[in-house]
């Protein structure tokens, strides 16, 4: 009987650890294995929700051109600082399957983070990855272009789920140890 007490109570923490997960898409840009660019993206799903109707809406190809208020821009990182400024922004995500990443990703960035204006520039398309490109461009005119295959996409994974479990089990562990 004791066991299956655990059974049922780990099962009720893993789902509402799994039902916990909010809609924050996070994504990393890496060039070479390094780092570029990072951003967290909010997804509103009672604003996508209210879309579902539309007879036209294809969850699996979102945008936030069409659908502005079903994604917001939190927090955008160039180089490891913070951006506020960001220009232009563009992703195409399959909304069935958050995990995946986005199908099209675009940017312009102007940033005075490093004490000059820097203005960044990256496309992604998931279609044609040969066409990907990342620019910077620096004062005076100076300019660097990053094209096609040398431009690595990935996704960096959102942890809340195993954080919400792992404090749970944490929690439920304690619990166990007092009774004793």
């Amino acid at each position: 009987m004791k066991s299956l007490k655990q059974l049922f109570c780990a099962a009720a923490l893993m789902v509402t650890a799994l039902s916990a997960n909010a809609a924050l898409i996070t994504q990393e840009v890496k060039i070479n294995g390094v780092s570029v660019a990072s951003m967290g993206v909010d997804l509103d799903e009672t604003a996508l929700a209210s879309y579902s109707s539309d007879p036209f809406f294809d969850a699996t190809v979102v945008d936030n051109l069409f659908y502005p208020d079903v994604f917001t821009l939190l927090n955008f990182n160039l180089f490891g600082e913070a951006v506020d400024l960001v220009d232009d922004f563009l992703i195409v995500q399959d909304t069935t399957n958050l995990n995946k990443g986005f199908d099209l990703l675009s940017f312009d960035v102007t940033s005075f983070a490093f004490g000059f204006e820097m203005i960044a520039s990256f496309y992604y398309d998931v279609t044609s990855p040969m066409d990907a490109f990342f620019t910077v461009s620096y004062p005076g005119g100076v300019s660097d272009t990053i094209f096609g295959d040398e431009a690595e996409f990935s996704v960096v994974p959102e942890p809340s789920v195993l954080s919400v479990f792992a404090l749970g089990m944490m929690l439920l562990l304690t619990a166990r140890r007092q009774r004793k």
